[in-house]
C-alpha cells in the first residue's frame, strides 16, 4: 500500500447547512488532508486515490464551490463506516456538494459489496438486513456533482446503505458495468434530477435487492442496454439476498430510447433466477434467496415517465414487468427530448459547472 503526499487543507466555517433538514454543524471547504481525511493508493481502487469520509466527519458540509476534487486527480471518494472497539461507527448527516470528481464515489457500511467476507457471513443468518442497515452510512446528501469516470462504476451504495440522496448532478464517461449500483439490503435512497450521459456496458441503474428507493426526474441520455433494472442477484458468490426489491418508486424520468439496442428502459424482475452459474449457490439456506431464486420485484410504482423515440422503439424497449404485481401507469411516448441529447453532450464536453439543477430544469 503506497501512501501518496496528497493532503486536503480544510477550512471550518461556523455556518449551518440549510439542506434537507440535516443536523449539520459546520461547512468544510476542501482545497487540498487534514486530520481524519486520508488519501492512499490501493490496488482495489484500480490506481485511484482514495479519500475516506468517516463518522468523525458527521454533521459537516463539504462544499467545493465548483472546484475539482483532489485537484482533478483520479480519485474515489468513500463515505465509510469503521469498527471502533467492536462497534460500527457510521458517517451521517453530511452534505457533499459542488464538486467535479474525476473518478468514482462509494458509500460503504460493513463491506463494499455483498460478497465481502463479513457481509457474506452475516447473510447466512436471519436478521441480515437489519444488521447491514445498522452499520451503514445514512442521511447523506450528494448534490451538484459532476462525476467523470473511465471504466469504474461511478456510484455504488453498498449493502445496507440508506437515506442517501444523489441530486442535481451529472454522471458522464464510460463504465464497464452500470452507472449506479444499489446493492442488496440497501434502501430508502433517492436519486433525483440527475443527467446520465454515460456509456455503460449494462443498464444505467441496478436495483439489486434494494427497496423503497425513489428514482425521479432524471434524464437518461445514453442507455443502449437499458436504464433502470430491478432484480435480486440470487445466489451470487454464495451470498443470501434477504430483502426483496419492493416499494421502489420510479417516476417523472426522461429516457432517450432511440439509443437502445437491447433490454428495457425500465425492467421489473429482470433476473428471476435465470443465471445458471450461481443461482443454486445459496440453496442450503431455507430463507431469502436460498428459499427462492425469484426476484420478487413487486409493489413498485412506475408512473409519469416519458420516452423519446419511435412508436416501434417505445413498444420494444420501454417497460417490461415480469411480476405483474406493480403499479404501471401514465408512462408515455413524447417528443420533449428532441434536442436534449445534443444539449447534454455539449454540456458534458464543456466541464462547466453552472447550477446543475437549473440546467436539468431547462431540459424539461
Amino acid at each position: 500500500m503506497k501512501v501518496i503526499a496528497f493532503t486536503l487543507s480544510v477550512t471550518l466555517l461556523a455556518v449551518g447547512c440549510g439542506t434537507a433538514n440535516l443536523n449539520t454543524t459546520e461547512t468544510v471547504n476542501l482545497d487540498a488532508p487534514v486530520n481524519d481525511l486520508d488519501s492512499e493508493v490501493l490496488s482495489a481502487t484500480g490506481g485511484l486515490s482514495r479519500v475516506i469520509i468517516d463518522y468523525k466527519d458527521s454533521g459537516r458540509v463539504f462544499d467545493g464551490k465548483g472546484r475539482e476534487f483532489n485537484k482533478g486527480k483520479r480519485t474515489m471518494v468513500v463515505f465509510q463506516s469503521v469498527q471502533v472497539n467492536g462497534k460500527w461507527m457510521s458517517p451521517s448527516n453530511i452534505v457533499f456538494k459542488n464538486w467535479k470528481i474525476n473518478g468514482a464515489l462509494r458509500v460503504i457500511g460493513v463491506g463494499p459489496s455483498s460478497d465481502t467476507t463479513l457481509v457474506k457471513e452475516s447473510s447466512r443468518k436471519l436478521g441480515h438486513t437489519k444488521r447491514m442497515r445498522a452499520a451503514a452510512p445514512r442521511n447523506i446528501v450528494l448534490q451538484n456533482l459532476l462525476i467523470s469516470t473511465d471504466e469504474k462504476i461511478p456510484v455504488v451504495f453498498a449493502p445496507g446503505v440508506h437515506a442517501v440522496t444523489l441530486e442535481n448532478s451529472v454522471i458522464q464517461g464510460k463504465s464497464r458495468s452500470v452507472a449506479i449500483y444499489l446493492d442488496a439490503e440497501s434502501g430508502d435512497n433517492t436519486i433525483r434530477n440527475n443527467i446520465f450521459n454515460i456509456e455503460a456496458s449494462r443498464e444505467v441503474i441496478a436495483v439489486d435487492g434494494s427497496a423503497r428507493n425513489k428514482i425521479a426526474g432524471n434524464v437518461f441520455n445514453q442507455m443502449s442496454k437499458g436504464a433502470i433494472h430491478v432484480y435480486r442477484n440470487s445466489g451470487e458468490r454464495g451470498v443470501v439476498r434477504h430483502q426483496e426489491p419492493r416499494y421502489n418508486e420510479i417516476y417523472g424520468n426522461y429516457f432517450l430510447i432511440s439509443d437502445m439496442r437491447s433490454g428495457r428502459a425500465i425492467f421489473l424482475g429482470s433476473r428471476n433466477g435465470t443465471n445458471p452459474n450461481y443461482r443454486h449457490d445459496d440453496a442450503q439456506f431455507d430463507f431469502g434467496s436460498g428459499a427462492s431464486n425469484r426476484d420478487f420485484a413487486k409493489e413498485n410504482i412506475v408512473t409519469r415517465n416519458k420516452a423519446a423515440g419511435t412508436k416501434a422503439e417505445f413498444d420494444k424497449f420501454f417497460i417490461k414487468d415480469t411480476e405483474g404485481e406493480n403499479q404501471i401507469k401514465r408512462n408515455v411516448l413524447t417528443q420533449v427530448l428532441v434536442g436534449v441529447s445534443k444539449m447534454v453532450r455539449k454540456f458534458a464536453k464543456s466541464h462547466e459547472m453552472p447550477e446543475l439543477g437549473d440546467l436539468i430544469q431547462s431540459l424539461r
